[in-house]
């Protein structure tokens, strides 16, 4: 079989740090993979706070709102890789949220 060949979500896949870096550079394209491939945890996370209240989508919106910083403020020079980045930020973003408790 080629490499060339898609992967089940697209092209070969691109490591996660190129992708910040094209979303930095205003790239939209490489910010909605990255948000496509981080769906999946954000809703994982925000699902987790259900329990406590919440609606939904406001704790989706919220997790998103994490994703973003995390493109925003990665720095691979500190040697954490982005998922780890990405899942702190989440979390915070989720954590930190204020509609959540009520």
């Amino acid at each position: 079989m080629s490499s060339n060949l898609p992967e089940a979500n697209g092209p070969r896949r691109v490591a996660d740090e190129s992708l910040v870096a094209q979303a930095r550079n205003g790239e939209v394209e490489a910010y909605n993979r990255l948000v496509s491939r981080y769906y999946g945890l954000v809703r994982l996370r925000a699902a987790a706070r259900l329990l406590r209240g919440g609606d939904p989508d406001d704790l989706i919106q919220e997790g998103l709102i994490g994703l973003y910083k995390a493109v925003r403020d990665f720095r691979p020079e500190h040697g954490t890789g982005f998922r780890r980045f990405a899942e702190a930020c989440i979390d915070r973003e989720l954590t930190n949220h204020r509609g959540s408790t009520q």
